[in-house]
């Protein structure tokens, strides 16, 4: 055996080892985005002429008839061979018009139904959740918003969702909300009033803040008017690929200083260029850029990929949706695309651990990518301190 043979060897043991006792926890879950072929024949009988909101809303109500039923163990047993413990969920991305009240009710009512169903499942409401997702083999859910549309302006509703299991919701989509203005927006003129009533308000109850998508502007303008740590639950960096949904390096040192958060994400067009073949090693070189910046307590994960066994007629529905909702050409976002070493979500992160450990990283700070920073996070902007 070669030493490069034997180093892959030793390099591959020590990260199935970490990567089996460590928390992990996917801040913005792409997967395990399997389905089963009943699923895939009832969803086929679907007219074509239906709406998409009320295609995704049947795709929901399929998945939970076999949650309740107890024939979903596709489902589970592609979450046991990723390894994650925790998965951060979308609700509310559908409805009357995209991130709607509606919408986000009825995905509510179905994630419920299906926690309420089976017992290896838990919905995550504090830290502590989290952790024991490890000690008790359940697997956590994280229920957030992706836009801030699903309240309808009103700041009540905040509390109504926190009561419905919602811990985390972004600001803003791509383009420009009640809060403020997402990074594919010409122009980002920051929060709103209403934008930092919000950020009070979600102060106040305990549900965490979500810059993902904000522009510059807005993202700073909320780090600062936030009295806790905020996210940025799944993007890249744009000192390492200059894209629209990349946050810059003031961005990120301004996470760092405030003791908030970065998942870095697996999505082709958000981590390489149009003319580079995306991989896991485009990843990993965004997590070394993230760790320059924000110190060693601030990096996680957020794949925000795992569409790859969707059928292809979701697939068409969701690339004409992903343009409709302020994704442009030069954006490079296709659903087609895979990530080299992350084809799918469910053999794919495992290998995340082992490259973060072939790029020299240490055994510490990989535990800490794979889950224990996120949980810090969790802990101290949901309790209302600063760590």
């Amino acid at each position: 055996m070669s030493a490069i043979e034997a180093r892959v060897r030793e390099v591959a043991a020590r990260a199935t080892e970490l990567h089996a006792r460590a928390l992990v926890i996917d801040s913005m879950a792409g997967g395990p985005g399997v389905l089963t072929p009943a699923m895939v024949e009832e969803l086929g009988d679907l007219s074509d002429d239906l709406a998409t909101p009320e295609v995704f809303r049947e795709l929901e109500r399929v998945q939970t008839r076999a949650f309740r039923a107890g024939t979903f163990t596709a489902w589970w047993d592609a979450v046991e061979v990723s390894g994650v413990n925790v998965l951060s969920v979308t609700v509310g991305a559908w409805g009357d018009q995209p991130f709607s009240f509606r919408g986000a009710v009825q995905d509510l009512g179905e994630w419920h139904q299906r926690i309420d169903a089976d017992q290896r499942m838990t919905l995550i409401r504090e830290a502590n959740d989290l952790r024991q997702c490890v000690d008790t083999r359940r697997t956590g859910i994280l229920l957030g918003f992706q836009e801030c549309s699903q309240l309808e302006g009103d700041l009540r509703n905040v509390e109504t969702f926190h009561g419905l299991g919602v811990r985390m919701i972004q600001l803003t989509y791509n383009g420009r909300s009640l809060a403020g203005c997402g990074c594919t927006e010409p122009v980002d003129d920051g929060l709103t009033a209403f934008g930092r009533d919000l950020i009070r308000q979600l102060n106040e109850v305990g549900i965490l803040i979500d810059i993902s998508h904000c522009g510059p502007k807005t993202s700073l303008e909320a780090i600062a008017w936030s009295r806790v740590p905020v996210a940025v639950s799944h993007a890249a960096c744009a000192g390492v690929h200059p894209h629209a949904r990349n946050k810059h390096d003031d961005v990120l040192r301004a996470l760092g200083d405030t003791g908030g958060y970065f998942g870095v994400c697996l999505v082709p067009g958000f981590i390489a260029r149009a003319d580079e073949i995306p991989s896991v090693e485009h990843f990993v070189a965004h997590v070394q850029h993230a760790l320059e910046l924000t110190g060693p307590l601030a990096v996680g994960i957020g794949t925000d990929w795992g569409v790859e066994c969707s059928p292809p007629s979701l697939r068409r529905r969701l690339q004409a949706e992903a343009s409709a909702r302020g994704f442009r050409p030069s954006d490079n976002f296709r659903f087609a695309q895979l990530t080299a070493g992350f084809e799918t979500w469910v053999l794919g992160y495992p290998r995340l651990t082992e490259a973060l450990l072939d790029a020299g990283l240490d055994e510490p700070t990989v535990e800490r990518i794979l889950g224990e920073n996120f949980a810090r996070f969790f802990g101290a902007a949901t309790s209302g301190r600063t760590p």
